[in-house]
């Protein structure tokens, strides 16, 4: 997890997951803040799941992408 998230600063985001945030950022070594999400979360067949993902501003957007809404089925 150093590798990506250099900075050791992450936001961390669980959901449906067999632990809390709060336990996971200290099991993974990681403090709260910066500019990067990490999700935990488990898929209906019991898989557990990390999505990284890093925050964009909406003024860093590139001007040729707007932003929108996505559902996830």
């Amino acid at each position: 997890m150093k590798a990506l998230f250099p900075s050791g600063k992450v936001n961390v985001i669980c959901r449906n997951y067999v632990t809390g945030a709060e336990e996971l950022k200290k099991k993974l070594g990681l403090k709260d803040g910066g500019e990067d999400f990490l999700i935990g979360t488990k898929t209906g067949s019991g898989f557990k799941v990390f999505l990284v993902s890093p925050l964009l501003a909406k003024k860093n957007w590139p001007k040729n992408i707007k932003p929108r809404k996505i559902q996830i089925a």
